[in-house]
């Protein structure tokens, strides 16, 4: 270790290592602007045992096999309708099940074909009670006549 003497104006040799500076390096740093790291994993807990070997003779406290229950309500009557009229009688068919408007119970088409079906099924209730619904059918009828026939081409053209 090298020690820094110097000498002074009466020849004495001074020892200035031993003399700490009055500031550290670090004091008239500027902070930075930037997140400094805090500290990792802050409140993570592990759930696995870090305690070293497991003692003998000593049970371990996992959980007991409890086997699922087959025959529950859920899985027991799971697709319990899915063949009525294999199992019932033949009178039921899945269609009578279904609930809602006339127009879609049973219908399977694209939508020109709905809107037309609801139409003709529900159109003079529509046009007494709310002709602004009827009027935006007609339109959205109209519509989608154009654009389903528009590849077709008239030989009368």
């Amino acid at each position: 270790m090298l020690k820094s003497k110097l000498l002074s104006d009466n020849n004495v040799v001074r020892d200035y290592s031993s003399t700490k500076t009055p500031y550290s390096p670090d004091e008239f740093d500027t902070p930075s602007p930037y997140k400094r790291p805090g500290p990792r994993d802050y409140g993570f807990e592990t759930k696995l045992r870090t305690g070293g070997m497991l003692a003998r003779g000593v049970k371990n406290s996992r959980l007991k096999y409890k086997p699922k229950n087959n025959w529950s309500s859920e899985k027991a009557l799971f697709g319990q309708n899915d063949y009525i009229d294999i199992l019932g009688d033949e009178n039921i068919r899945p269609v009578d099940l279904i609930q809602g408007p006339k127009w879609v119970v049973g219908f399977n088409g694209n939508e020109l074909q709905r809107i037309s079906r609801r139409l003709r099924l529900d159109g003079k209730k529509l046009k007494l009670e709310k002709p602004t619904v009827h009027k935006n059918l007609n339109k959205r009828l109209w519509y989608l006549y154009k654009k389903y026939n528009s590849h077709r081409v008239s030989k009368y053209k």
